[in-house]
């Protein structure tokens, strides 16, 4: 059984390397109401110098 100071050691290494590993380009959009959306902007384009080759849904 992991300690929570164990489990939270392993969350933040977890978030460090999404942020790493390109998290750092998500932006969060808001649109009406308590929906909200997440977009990666390399996805869509928005920064063609990170452009992958996901397709935007």
């Amino acid at each position: 059984m992991k300690t929570e100071e164990e489990r939270i050691d392993e969350l933040i290494a977890h978030i460090d390397s999404f942020m790493t590993n390109g998290g750092g380009h998500m932006n969060v959009k808001t649109g009406d109401g308590e929906s909200s959306e997440t977009f990666c902007t390399a996805c869509c384009g928005e920064t063609s110098d990170n452009a992958c080759n996901t397709p935007v849904k």
